[in-house]
């Protein structure tokens, strides 16, 4: 993690280890990045949480030999978070922020932060639509669905609903109501694993 003019490596170790965030830059890959983060609210614990249920999402991946799921890596045939589908020029972030949106939910609006509210009202109109120049017919900017409708459309056999449960428990906007990690693995699914 790279540390601004102004603040030190020991300030950045002093706030992320022993005060629990840090909100001096936005941290995380954009894919992967929390909405606590998004806002300017920091990284914290739970933002390590957000980026797993992100990681399983975009990582799941059938046992057909045995029948079973396993979590391994597998790039999904399309961008479930990112940018990776963006069809407009620039507007990268507000990009994966309006994907953010119509997954999971509304994020709130930035908080303390004036640089990122360009990016919020910018995402809020990629979430409506816009006459496609071809076929003058009203498209989405963003066309996938929520998080559990694009799942359950990856190829290969049916994700179970138990696996579908703990990604949407990692995924959770507020983060204050997100689970630690210790909460995490004792989530039922984990625990039906061999």
């Amino acid at each position: 993690m790279s540390s601004s003019p102004n603040t030190s490596p020991f300030d950045v170790l002093i706030n992320v280890v022993l005060r629990g965030g840090y909100d001096k830059i936005r941290v995380q890959s954009l894919p992967t990045r929390a909405p606590e983060v998004w806002r300017g609210l920091g990284c914290w614990h739970s933002s390590d949480v957000w980026s797993l249920g992100v990681t399983v999402s975009f990582s799941l991946s059938i046992s057909t030999s045995a029948n079973q799921e396993k979590l391994a890596h597998w790039l999904a045939s399309s961008a479930i978070f990112g940018a990776e589908d963006k069809i407009v020029q620039g507007l990268t972030e507000a990009w994966c922020i309006a994907k953010i949106r119509r997954l999971i939910g509304p994020l709130g609006p930035p908080v303390n932060n004036v640089e990122y509210e360009e990016e919020f009202l910018v995402a809020e109109e990629l979430g409506s639509t816009f006459e496609h120049p071809d076929t003058k017919a009203e498209t989405q900017f963003i066309t996938v669905g929520t998080l559990r409708q694009e799942l359950e459309k990856l190829p290969g056999p049916k994700v179970s609903s138990e696996l579908l449960d703990f990604i949407e428990s990692l995924l959770v906007i507020d983060h204050t109501k997100r689970p630690t990690a210790l909460e995490a693995l004792r989530h039922p699914y984990l625990q039906s694993l061999p």
